[in-house]
C-alpha cells in the first residue's frame, strides 16, 4: 500500500496544498501569485486590444493586418512587453526601443540616474528616482508593479469557502495522462509521457474559492482609471474568459467569479466626497487608522449607483489608453 500510495502521488502537475488550521487535514488552494498573474495577463490583453485601434492607417476603416502601423503602436501601447529586452545578441536592432519591458529599460538607465544624484541627499535622491520610475512605468506596471516599483493591486491566496476545504485526494480529483509530440515527425516523443491531477466539480462538491483583491494608495481624481481597468478585468472574470494553471488549451483552468463585498477605507474622517449610496455600512468592529465602509452585494443593494461610478472610471481608462505614450530617454508625456 505504501508503494502504491507513493506512485500515485508522484505526478508531474498537482494543486498546491496546505494544512487547515487546528485540524491537520490537507486542502488545495489557489496561490495569490497565480491569481495575480492571471489578472495581469488579461489586463495586458485588454490594454493591447484597445491600443491597437490607434495603429489603423488614416482613411481606412477596415484595413488589412499588414497595413497597421506596428512601429508607432509599440510607442503608445498601454502595456509593455515583459520579456522584451534592449536588442538581441544576434539581431541587436530587432526589438523596438519602445517595446522594451519597463524593468529592462530602467535597468539600462538606472546607472545614469544614480550618477545624476550622486551628491544629493538620500531623501532628494529617493524622490528623484521615484518620479523617474513612475514616469517610465507603463499603466500595467503602475497597477501590478515591476522590479523597481511596488504594485497597487494585492491578491491574497484563495481558499475554499467550505470549512472542510477540498481534499487533495477526494472525489473531485481526476487523473489525466498526456504525451508530448515530436514537432518534426508528428509522432509521440520517446519518454515524454506526463500526467496531471486536476479537480472538477462533482454532484456533491463544487470547487468554489474566496480571495481578496486590495487596491492600495489610490488617488481617485488622478488614478480612477485603475478602478475602470479593474472593472474590465472583473467583467471578464464574471463571464468566464480567464484561464488559470495547466492545460488552458485543453479546456482546463476556467475561472469564473463574482463580487461578494466591496470595502472602501480612507484616512479622512469625512467620506462625503466618495458619494457613497445608502447601501454602504460603516464597519466599526475592528477600529484602526482607516474609516471603512462596506457594501454587501449579496444583500438587497441594486449596485446601480456604483455602476455609474465604474462607467465613469472606465471612461477615464479609455481616455488614458487613447492618449498614452511612453517616456523614454528623458522625453515627457
Amino acid at each position: 500500500m505504501r508503494k502504491a500510495h507513493a506512485l500515485l502521488e508522484a505526478v508531474d502537475n498537482t494543486f498546491v496544498r496546505t494544512t487547515l488550521d487546528g485540524t491537520g487535514r490537507e486542502t488545495i488552494f489557489l496561490p495569490g501569485s497565480s491569481l495575480r498573474g492571471m489578472l495581469r495577463s488579461q489586463s495586458e490583453r485588454i490594454a493591447r486590444t484597445l491600443s491597437f485601434d490607434r495603429a489603423k492607417p488614416i482613411g481606412k476603416p477596415y484595413p488589412e493586418l499588414h497595413e497597421y502601423n506596428y512601429d508607432a503602436y509599440t510607442n503608445y501601447v498601454a502595456a509593455c512587453d515583459p520579456l522584451a529586452m534592449e536588442g538581441d545578441e544576434t539581431e541587436p536592432d530587432e526589438t523596438p526601443y519602445a517595446a522594451i519591458a519597463c524593468t529592462n529599460y530602467m535597468k539600462s538607465v538606472m546607472p545614469e540616474w544614480l550618477k545624476q544624484q550622486n551628491r544629493q541627499r538620500a531623501e532628494e535622491r529617493s524622490e528623484f528616482l521615484y518620479q523617474k520610475i513612475t514616469e517610465c512605468s507603463c499603466p500595467a506596471c503602475l497597477l501590478f508593479g515591476n522590479t523597481y516599483l511596488a504594485g497597487r493591486l494585492k491578491v491574497n491566496d484563495a481558499y475554499s469557502i467550505e470549512s472542510k476545504g477540498v481534499d487533495p485526494r477526494g472525489e473531485t480529483r481526476q487523473r489525466l495522462d498526456f504525451v508530448a509530440i515530436n514537432r518534426f515527425t508528428g509522432g509521440v516523443r520517446d519518454s515524454a509521457k506526463f500526467e496531471a491531477h486536476p479537480h472538477f466539480h462533482t454532484t456533491n462538491q463544487k470547487l468554489r474559492f474566496r480571495a481578496n483583491l486590495t487596491l492600495t494608495d489610490l488617488n481617485l481624481p488622478k488614478e480612477g482609471w485603475m478602478l475602470g481597468w479593474l472593472a474590465y478585468l472583473l467583467r471578464d472574470l464574471y463571464l468566464g474568459d480567464l484561464r488559470l494553471g495547466l492545460g488552458k488549451a485543453k479546456g482546463l483552468g476556467k475561472a469564473c467569479g463574482k463580487l461578494v463585498k466591496i470595502r472602501v477605507g480612507s484616512l479622512q474622517p469625512d467620506l462625503d466626497w466618495l458619494n457613497l449610496s445608502e447601501g454602504w455600512q460603516e464597519e466599526t468592529e475592528q477600529p484602526g487608522l482607516l474609516r471603512v465602509f462596506a457594501l454587501d452585494l449579496n444583500g438587497s443593494s441594486t449596485f446601480e449607483h456604483e455602476k455609474q461610478l465604474l462607467n465613469r472610471y472606465a471612461a477615464q481608462y479609455d481616455e488614458l489608453v487613447d492618449k498614452y505614450s511612453r517616456v523614454r530617454a528623458g522625453q515627457e508625456r
